[in-house]
């Protein structure tokens, strides 16, 4: 894997979620690096990362399993029955990410997307905070 990576200089590691190997995961972290790759993971926070790879992607599927504290970005998808003003709140202040992203949910018919950006303006009304929206672009373009 990091041998075709180093044609565009990039390898991003998503899962299912990555730090469930974490011996794997690490191994092929430390090859990228050696190899002159820079690195990307995309992990739910359920795990702490002992060596962070270049760019950290935080995409958190519950407060109380939110372990790894600190990275490039959070990306909270918007979940009502779990993602509130208060869940979000608590993120943005007891971890150190560069950025902080709402994402609409989007799963088969299901899509949330006013509801998100709506949640997105009220999060910004606290002056103290910054959350962006982003997006799975594949999912709007029907890509698997």
């Amino acid at each position: 894997v990091v041998d075709m990576a180093r044609e565009t200089g990039w390898l991003h590691i998503t899962g299912g979620e990555p730090m469930d190997q974490p011996d794997a995961m690490y191994k092929c972290l430390e090859r990228a690096m050696l190899a002159g790759v820079k690195t990307q993971v995309q992990t739910s926070g359920l795990r702490k990362m002992r060596v962070l790879p270049d760019y950290l992607t935080v995409s958190p599927k519950s407060l109380k399993s939110l372990v790894q504290l600190e990275g490039n970005e959070v990306v909270l998808v918007y979940d009502p029955k779990w993602v509130t003003p208060e869940v979000a709140t608590e993120i943005y202040r007891k971890t150190s990410f560069k950025r902080y992203y709402i994402q609409p949910l989007q799963s088969g018919s299901e899509f949330n997307g006013e509801a998100a950006v709506k949640f997105c303006n009220e999060l910004n009304k606290d002056d103290s905070m910054v959350w962006g929206m982003t997006c799975q672009m594949h999912k709007y373009l029907g890509i698997r």
